[in-house]
């Protein structure tokens, strides 16, 4: 099985439609969506979530470098990896 090779980390803000929206206990003009593409071999995957921006940043500094060359089916190694990362 190929190697976790390239990561692609990105932060979008999107506007929301009215300025500025509501729920009763927040006030925001904007949602943050953090998207992650990795590629191991002839295979890319993506994923999303909302998050602030802080987010991409830790995983992009953090959490890429700890997982970068290694097997992406090794939940066990990939999950104790990115753990040793963030407690350091």
């Amino acid at each position: 099985m190929a190697e976790i090779g390239e990561i692609q980390v990105s932060a979008y803000d999107v506007p929301t439609e009215s300025q500025p929206e509501s729920d009763g206990t927040a006030i925001w003009s904007k949602t943050t969506l953090v998207v992650v593409e990795v590629q191991a071999g002839a295979f890319r995957g993506l994923g999303y979530t909302y998050a602030d921006a802080g987010a991409a940043r830790l995983l992009h500094d953090v959490i890429v470098p700890a997982v970068r060359g290694l097997d992406p089916f090794d939940t066990r190694r990939r999950t104790t990896s990115r753990r040793r990362a963030c407690r350091v």
